[in-house]
């Protein structure tokens, strides 16, 4: 949803710089090569050719556009920054050409075949270290016991009831309904509107229905936990 006063607008543009869900690092290296290509593209303006010129504000414009939708709307998962990547992208590529040109002009002893592979080596190095250091770390924590775990679930889970929490990735192979509860549009009382009777939670957590129904989650029975990246997982049986 769109904001209603300037003021939640203000408070929704702050709240995205502080949890981004790790957008804004991620995209860390190619937010900084972007900047590098505005500056440059703006102190060299004058000595752009017209296409050059068109480049660097349509990608511009793309990006400025793109964010200020991403920056007031409220609900932006990470994957929402996708489309902004491309611009990001071709900013940086011009600020890596103006750089380059820069350096050629003020070392004319280095010939183009020497500095192209050594510049665009530690320019691709920079903008992918991060990414490659987190699917290393993404890697090193992920469970290997996933197959084991879905299979385990489809015998735990034989009815045909839904299930909230982690059911998409955990209980992947049951025929059942698969509910994520975290995002706002699946707010509503989930036991009543889609008799959800099963939950993958960590088992301190409570789904934001539970207090509309007290006694089935009084009669809540635990079956089995998996341990999980992020803490773990509990499968959980409601009446």
């Amino acid at each position: 949803s769109l904001p209603v006063s300037p003021g939640e607008a203000w408070d929704r543009v702050i709240g995205y710089l502080r949890d981004s869900d790790r957008a804004i690092p991620m995209t860390a290296p190619l937010l900084g090569g972007a900047v590098v290509g505005v500056v440059l593209a703006s102190w060299r303006w004058a000595r752009l050719d017209p296409r050059q010129r068109a480049l660097v504000g349509a990608a511009a414009g793309w990006f400025v556009l793109g964010m200020a939708i991403l920056l007031v709307v409220s609900y932006r998962p990470n994957r929402y920054v996708v489309p902004l990547v491309p611009p990001l992208a071709i900013l940086t590529g011009v600020g890596f050409g103006l750089a380059m040109a820069e350096v050629r002009a003020r070392m004319p002893r280095l010939s183009r075949r020497e500095m192209v592979p050594v510049a665009t080596l530690l320019v691709c190095t920079a903008l992918g270290v991060r990414g490659i250091g987190a699917v290393v770390d993404w890697t090193r924590t992920a469970t290997y016991r996933l197959p084991q775990i879905q299979a385990e679930l489809l015998t735990l889970v034989t009815d045909e009831h839904a299930i909230q929490g982690a059911g998409p990735t955990l209980a992947m192979r049951v025929p059942v309904p698969t509910i994520v509860g975290r995002s706002w549009v699946n707010a509503s009382d989930l036991y009543a509107t889609h008799d959800v009777r099963w939950l993958l939670f960590n088992r301190q957590m409570t789904p934001t229905w539970a207090s509309l129904h007290p006694d089935a989650w009084a009669a809540r029975e635990l079956i089995v936990c998996y341990p999980w990246p992020s803490g773990e997982a509990c499968l959980i049986r409601l009446p």
